[in-house]
Order: C-alpha cells, then structure tokens, then sequence
C-alpha cells in the first residue's frame, strides 16, 4: 500500500487558484474527572483482582462496587491523574468539490453522519483516527447505554454533538 500511495504522490500535479484548502480549529473540551476517593480505592481493587485472577473474578467485584465493567474501573483509574481539558486538532479541506475532515480520535457513525447530512459539499470525506489519539467520542446515546466506549472516553457527555457541529463550520468556512 505504501509503494501505491509514494506512486500516487509522484504523479501529482499541484491544482492552481482556490481549488484546495484548509482550516483547522483546536478544540478544548471537559475531561471527565474522578474527584471521589473510595471509588478510585474500589477502582484500583477492580485492577488488582483483574491482573490476579482474570476477567471474569474482576467482572463481579466491578459491579459489587457500582462499575458497569472492568473497563469503567481502570477508566477511573486513568482518569484520577487527567488533566481537567484536553486538546485536539481538528481539520477540514476543501479539494475542488470535496469536503474532506479528519478526527483525531474514533468517531461514531451518528456524528459522521450528522457531519456528512450538514456539509455545504456535495461530496463529504470523514476520515476517523486520524491524528494524535483521543480514543473514543460517544454520542450521548452511546453514554445513557453504557457502552464500552462511554465508559472508557477522555471526554464528557456531549462532546460528540459539539464537535460535529464545529466540523461542519470548519467546512462551511473552508468552502
């Protein structure tokens, strides 16, 4: 795939006049703490147990304690040292006629497809995990089921929505 894409960049040739652009925003957003003491204890017990005695043993005491999953526990644990926001690049082009954004962390088809439905392009490109990693952005859906995903995002509920929507002011701006 390499040696396609190097073919593919030395056969380019540059577009003149307004054809191609770029805008890109850094977004700052809320990370999800953990300010309560016991659950960051019972967290770390939920860790200890999983690495002792497996998933299975660790599901049980993980949901003694209140977690959806192992993985809402050692969530906690990471989240217990996060700084309180977290940043990252966001990007739109316009090449021609194409719309084209790329997101820094893997985005949901909710938010793909609201950002595709609302782009002033005909044709919209989103291209997820794109970039530095932010893990997951769950729809506030994905965070009212519980998913693996919303229990394991740097962000809190609703970023999802705000993002999409700067998406598509970077592609209306960019247009």
């Amino acid at each position: 795939l390499g040696n396609y894409a190097i073919a593919a960049l030395e056969n380019m040739t540059p577009i003149e006049g307004d054809d191609v652009a770029i805008n890109h925003y850094d977004y700052t957003g809320d990370v999800w703490q953990i300010d309560d003491q016991i659950k960051l204890e019972q967290a770390k017990e939920v860790a200890a147990l999983f690495n002792q005695e497996g998933r299975d043993v660790a599901t049980v005491l993980a949901r003694e304690y209140g977690f959806a999953s192992v993985y809402e526990a050692n969530a906690v644990i990471t989240h217990s040292s996060m700084e309180p926001t977290r940043t990252m690049e966001m990007k739109a082009f316009k090449i021609g006629g194409l719309g084209l954004v790329t997101a820094p962390y893997e985005m949901f088809s909710k938010q793909g497809t609201y950002i595709k439905t609302n782009s002033p392009f005909e044709f919209t490109v989103v291209c997820s995990m794109a970039g530095p990693h932010n893990g997951y952005i769950p729809s506030v859906e994905a965070y009212d089921y519980g998913c693996y995903e919303s229990q394991t995002c740097y962000f809190v509920r609703g970023t999802a929505e705000i993002v999409a929507e700067k998406y598509v002011d970077l592609l209306t701006e960019v247009k």
